[in-house]
């Protein structure tokens, strides 16, 4: 953040994707990638980007990602 003067990241608010609805994985399946991944909250994004603008991307009502934003 110190180099750059803009910056675009955008991170995953949801465990929710178009394969797994096509293909339908089995919960076990579903379980051992659940485990491995770690969200970020809305709050610890606030806390790591301080000075950027955080944007939430819906999908219908759900918050899809979190995305920090400074032009």
């Amino acid at each position: 953040m110190r180099v750059g003067k803009k910056l675009w990241i955008q991170t995953p608010a949801k465990i929710f994707s178009v394969w797994g609805l096509i293909t339908r994985p089995s919960k076990a399946y579903v379980n051992s990638i659940i485990n491995e991944i770690r969200l970020l909250t809305l709050d610890e994004m606030e806390n790591l980007f301080p000075d950027c603008k955080i944007i939430r991307e819906k999908f219908f009502f759900f918050t899809k990602s979190y995305i920090a934003v400074r032009k």
